[in-house]
């Protein structure tokens, strides 16, 4: 069974591996990005999702993360001060 064929059906558990590997160009990330949300909402109970810590798609995930716990630091650290 594939995402494309799995449209309109629902899964107790559903394993979407390989997410990593995901398209980085702009005329991919769309794309790719419709696909992995059919997989995610056919799960009704369980959704597995893995990838390797060594693709860019996730490389860029982590580069982001970091950037958002930086901010929500310096906005706690303000408001700390404040108080």
């Amino acid at each position: 069974l594939t995402m494309h064929s799995s449209k309109g059906l629902e899964f107790e558990t559903v394993a979407a591996c390989g997410l990593g590997y995901m398209g980085v160009e702009k005329d991919r990330i769309l794309g790719d990005a419709k696909l992995v949300y059919v997989a995610m909402t056919r799960a009704t109970h369980n959704l597995l999702l893995t990838s390797s810590k060594q693709s860019p798609i996730v490389r860029k995930i982590h580069l982001a993360a970091d950037q958002l716990a930086r901010s929500l630091a310096d906005l706690d650290s303000v408001g700390g001060a404040a108080q």
